[in-house]
């Protein structure tokens, strides 16, 4: 099976992709190497016909002749065994998306190439992690504190060790549209004579059309990860790319593409649409208020590009459900929702109102005094 696994180049040992060293270590005997390094001695283009069976394998799928696979085959897909290489024992025997991690013998960093195929396509790029577990543990330590409702108990319980880095894949799409709205603009003036207040409306209807390019748009391949967590952690930095290795996922967790190119396309037409509705919406300038009435936006041209992105993230369980957090491997920025211990948030709410009410009753009374 196409299951990779790269040792140190000087002992033999487990090597994987340090992110603060921006090189591939061995944590056996602490020799460091690049990228170039690992490839002259590990190949992508032949280990030992790995990455050849990959693309054999994309070829096949985007092959008409070949057909499409039957709901028992692609059962047997996910069904299907991996076994380490330098043990014998099964990988990830409880998970089916997974494409990089650990044999659970060993504790070997592995990579299943053939699950990181997307249709007929293999990453072209990467951005390789830039927050260490140390700076993501920060960042969510940091997001904890000052929060008078969050639950002692789940502050207590959720440990950042948890924090697993993972290489989401993501299509980047580049896209021209045509789009053209109506919206309703008003203008506002308000005067006095002494006597009356006067207001006037002038209510206009103003049209915009215009063909615009949107490049880069990210749409998360993984459907075992929900597209709003991934929206929440954007954007990155996709001037950062660098050309796909999967040296870079050694050491690292990574997710199977899975999500259909089909339900892909729509999820970004849709951004698309409303963005480019706002951005002509934006250039209607002058007016105290625009309200859009009705929009039209056809997507004239559409093409994409499968890349990987790093994600830190950390699940956490608090009276039986699952608080899921996520944060930026290359930017740091933050997603997920905190639990509220309601108890505490009643109790303030009635100290509160007892507070408010006191205060009335107080101007009250020295109303009542001064009145008096």
């Amino acid at each position: 099976m196409a299951v990779t696994l790269c040792s140190c180049l000087n002992c033999g040992g487990a090597i994987r992709y340090d992110i603060a060293e921006k090189a591939f270590a061995c944590d056996h005997c602490g020799s460091k190497f690049t990228l170039e390094q690992m490839r002259n001695v590990y190949p992508e283009e032949q280990n030992d016909g790995v990455w050849e069976s990959v693309s054999v394998i994309a070829r096949q799928t985007a092959d008409p002749s070949v057909g499409r696979k039957s709901e028992t085959q692609e059962q047997a897909i996910h069904l299907r065994t991996y076994n380490c290489p330098a043990c014998g024992a099964e990988v990830m025997a409880g998970s089916e998306t997974l494409a990089a991690a650990f044999c659970t013998f060993c504790r070997n960093p592995v990579v299943i190439a053939e699950r990181l195929v997307s249709g007929d396509d293999l990453p072209s790029r990467i951005i390789p992690f830039k927050k260490t577990s140390a700076e993501a543990a920060e960042i969510f330590l940091s997001k904890l504190k000052n929060k008078p409702l969050l639950p002692a108990a789940f502050k207590a319980a959720v440990k950042t060790s948890g924090f697993k880095s993972v290489y989401v894949p993501f299509k980047l799409f580049d896209t021209q549209c045509s789009a053209c709205v109506t919206a309703e603009c008003t203008n506002t003036r308000r005067w006095s004579d002494g006597n009356y207040e006067y207001t006037k409306t002038d209510t206009y209807e103003s049209r915009r059309a215009g063909v615009m390019d949107f490049n880069g748009v990210p749409a998360d391949a993984s459907e075992k990860i929900t597209d709003e967590d991934m929206q929440a952690v954007e954007p990155f930095e996709t001037s950062e790319l660098t050309p796909f290795s999967q040296n870079y996922l050694l050491g690292h967790f990574a997710e199977a593409p899975t999500s259909k190119q089909d339900s892909l396309i729509a999820a970004v037409s849709a951004r698309v649409r409303l963005a480019a509705q706002n951005e002509l919406l934006r250039t209607m300038q002058g007016y105290d208020s625009v309200t859009l009435r009705s929009g039209d936006t056809s997507i004239d041209r559409m093409s994409s590009e499968y890349v990987m992105f790093p994600v830190w993230m950390l699940t956490a369980q608090y009276k039986h459900r699952d608080f899921l957090f996520a944060i930026n491997g290359q930017t740091g920025k933050f997603d997920g929702k905190l639990p509220i211990d309601w108890r505490r948030a009643g109790v303030l709410f009635v100290l509160l109102s007892a507070v408010v009410f006191a205060a009335a009753v107080l101007g009250w009374e020295v109303w009542l005094w001064i009145a008096g």
